[in-house]
This record gives C-alpha cells, sequence and structure tokens, in this order.
C-alpha cells in the first residue's frame, strides 16, 4: 500500500513521463525507485520548527525547478525505516540543524544514508536557520562534516570553526521567512518618527506623548524571568542616560505561558522591579499580536537582548543597534545550545556584565562613538543589508548550490 502525502506548496504539478504530482511525498518503494529513473530526487528533513522554516522555501524553488522531493512530514517526529532506505537512494540530502536534547539527529540521518549510498558524498547539505546554530560542536556533525557542506546565512571568518568540520561553508543571506519580521521593524522604526508614539504608567490606561528626548529601551524577555529582572534592575539603577530621561518597555517571553506555575516567584519579582515605571502604550505596536516584538524593535531606541536571540541578527541586517549581555545566558542553555555563544558579537553590541549596560547605551546613542562605528563596520562584514523592495533569495540560493552539486560528476 502507497502513502502518499501531498506538500501544500505553490509550484506542484506533473512529471511527464512518470504523471506523478511533482512535489509528493513518495513513500512507496516501487514508485519512488521508478520516479529515480527519470528526475532528481532531493531529501529534505528537518527536526525541529526552526529547521523546516528555513526549509520551506528551498523546497518550494525545488519543485518550481522539476525535481521531485522527499520530506520528513512532522515536526519532531522519527523518520520512519522505509523513508530512511529511501533518503539514502536521492540525489542530495538537505537537511536542518536542530539544538538542545534533538541535536544530532540530522547528521545522524545523513550518516546512516552515507553508509548505505557513497554517492551522497559532497552531496549533503546543512542550512543553517539561525546564524552560529551550525552543529559543529555536535560529534554526530563533526563525523559527517567531512561529507557534507554548510549554507550558512551569514559571512563566516577564515578561521571559522564550521571551515574545520565541514567540507565546504556557503554565505546565502538572511531565511526568507524573516522578511515580515524586518518589515515590521522597519514599521516600528517610521511609526516613532511619526511622532505618535505614547507612553503610560504600567498598570494604567492613561497615557501621554513621548518626550522628544526621551530614550527608548525594549527589553525583550529571554524566558528566564530571574534574568529579565537583572537586566531591568540594571537599568533602573541609573537616573537617566546620557543625560536623557528613559522609558523601559518589557515584553515577557512567549513561552513563559507553558511554565506559569513553575516560575511564578520570579515573575512576581520581576513584576515588583517593573512596578509603575513607564512603558509604551500604543497598542499598535504594543499589542500587534505576532508582530508586537518585531515593532517594539523598531520604536525603541536600543533593544536590550539575549544573545541567542534571533533579533540580533534581524536589527544587523537593518544596520540598527542592539546590546546583548553574555552574563544573560545560563548554564543550561550554554551546555544545551548548538549555537556560538560568540555568534552575536558581530551584529550587536556584546558585553559582558549587566553592569555595563549604561555605559554602552551612552555610547551607542552617539552615532560617531567608537562603539557605533565599529558595530556598523561588523554588521556590514557579516551579514548583508535588508532591503524592503529587494528582499532576500535565501531559498534560491540554497537550491541553486544543492543543484549546482548534484550536476557535478
Amino acid at each position: 500500500m502507497s502513502i502518499n502525502i501531498n506538500i501544500p506548496i505553490m509550484g506542484v504539478g506533473r512529471n511527464e513521463e512518470t504523471q506523478l504530482p511533482v512535489g509528493m511525498l513518495l513513500i512507496h518503494k516501487e514508485r519512488f525507485e521508478m520516479v529515480q529513473k527519470v528526475t532528481k530526487t532531493l531529501g529534505f528533513y528537518a527536526h525541529d520548527q526552526g529547521g523546516n522554516n528555513a526549509l520551506n522555501s528551498v523546497a518550494q524553488t525545488a519543485l518550481g525547478a522539476g525535481m521531485v522531493i522527499l520530506r520528513v512530514p512532522d515536526v519532531g517526529g522519527d523518520v520512519p525505516g522505509d523513508v530512511a532506505a529511501q533518503m539514502a537512494q536521492c540525489s542530495a540530502l538537505v537537511l536542518g540543524i536542530s539544538s538542545d536534547d534533538r541535536a544530532g539527529r540530522e547528521a545522524r540521518l545523513a550518516l546512516a544514508a552515507l553508509g548505505h549510498n557513497a554517492a551522497l558524498d559532497g552531496k549533503i547539505v546543512f542550512v543553517e536557520d539561525f546564524p552560529g546554530s551550525t552543529g559543529v560542536q555536535n560529534a554526530d556533525h563533526q563525523a559527517i562534516g567531512p561529507h557534507a557542506h554548510l549554507c550558512a546565512i551569514a559571512a563566516l571568518p577564515q578561521d571559522a570553526p564550521e571551515r574545520k568540520v565541514y567540507r565546504g561553508v556557503h554565505a546565502v543571506g538572511s531565511p526568507d521567512h524573516w522578511i515580515d519580521y524586518m518589515k515590521n521593524i522597519h514599521y516600528g522604526e517610521e511609526f516613532r518618527q511619526s511622532g505618535a508614539v505614547r507612553k503610560r504608567r504600567r498598570g494604567t490606561t492613561e497615557s501621554v506623548p513621548l518626550g522628544s528626548g526621551e530614550v527608548v529601551f525594549y527589553v525583550s524577555g529571554c524566558n528566564t524571568p530571574s534574568v529579565d529582572t537583572a537586566i531591568l534592575k540594571a537599568l533602573y539603577a541609573r537616573e537617566t542616560i546620557a543625560g536623557r530621561p528613559f522609558v523601559v518597555h518589557f515584553r515577557a517571553h512567549p513561552g513563559e505561558r507553558k511554565r506559569l506555575a513553575e516560575l511564578a516567584a520570579d515573575i512576581a519579582e520581576r513584576d515588583r522591579v517593573l512596578g509603575g515605571g513607564w512603558e509604551l502604550a500604543n497598542s499598535e505596536v504594543v499589542d500587534a499580536g505576532g508582530v508586537t516584538d518585531s515593532r517594539l524593535l523598531g520604536v525603541s531606541d536600543i533593544p536590550i537582548l539575549h544573545p541567542f536571540a534571533t533579533a540580533v541578527f534581524h536589527l544587523a541586517a537593518l544596520r540598527r543597534r542592539g546590546i546583548a549581555v553574555r552574563e544573560c545566558i545560563t548554564p543550561t542553555q550554554l551546555a544545551g545550545s548548538a549555537t556560538n555563544p560568540k555568534v552575536a558579537d558581530n551584529f550587536v553590541h556584546v558585553i559582558d556584565r549587566l553592569s555595563g549596560i549604561g555605559k554602552a547605551a551612552e555610547e551607542l546613542l552617539r552615532d560617531d562613538s567608537e562603539f557605533s562605528v565599529a558595530l556598523r563596520k561588523r554588521q556590514e562584514a557579516s551579514i548583508a543589508a535588508f532591503d524592503p523592495d529587494q528582499p532576500p533569495t535565501f531559498g534560491k540560493n540554497v537550491f541553486q548550490f544543492v543543484q549546482d552539486i548534484v550536476e557535478r560528476r
């Protein structure tokens, strides 16, 4: 019995020779072998959501080019044995990079496939969905690395550890699914420039216009309330920044909702520190659903972020300033992440200790300061600038590379 699962993507058509839908997940062995004889097949697998987000646009491009793809459909699911066997017969494998307790799943699939099909040597491609999350610290990635390539979001220096682990490293630019996020940061910038921003006391509804000289900090929660509290205390320890009054807008990490009972005491302490301080009030910015975080990044003068936050790369692509604090990385996060803890250094201004927030903010508020000039140079050297009129072509860039290695003899 065959199991056919259609992929809901545009560009699905029919192969003229097989009359099979191009882009269908082909699980039945005999039909899969028939397809292989007449067209190129690509195997796609990412265990977590971030990896699947990055692979979506690559898969769309592959379908548009007339290729057949075999893709494991369930995020977080294991790869069925028959699918894994068929993966080994693909022309190339395009894989995500999972982290934490999921780290190495894609690499182990690649190792098994290579063991069954030596022709996959050099035709295995890992696709980064978060700069620095490249798997180089994982033993399975180290084992498959000499046989695989890495498509990285940002350019990596010549001494990057990735260049020692993987056969090749190729910069492909920002993922397509970042486009809406960065457009909403741009929306926030324009909203701030409009002069319509208002503020209110936390816990109240009455608002007043934001002062023209006031500095806005946005503290984006990092899913560890005790760390959020430490950041807030460091900011509130000052009365002004560069002689200017300031507003601190805080937004809790959405992941806290799943752990409210566990985090109750830490959340209460954070609320105590926030008290009745000033925060932003405009609903189109602070209560904008899924785009709230990105709009707050745009409205603020200086966002304060966790070094592992994806937003550090969005800010860099828009050539905006931000501060990340290395002290905010917990031992658990450091041990479980596939991300290089120093990766944020090239994208925002990174400080080691919370005690340095005030000085860093004062320097970054001056465009001509040593901090600001150095940050812009690092951003320009590390990631392509985002142009809303010419958005990224990540999926096309990755597919073009995959197509090139498939066609090599």
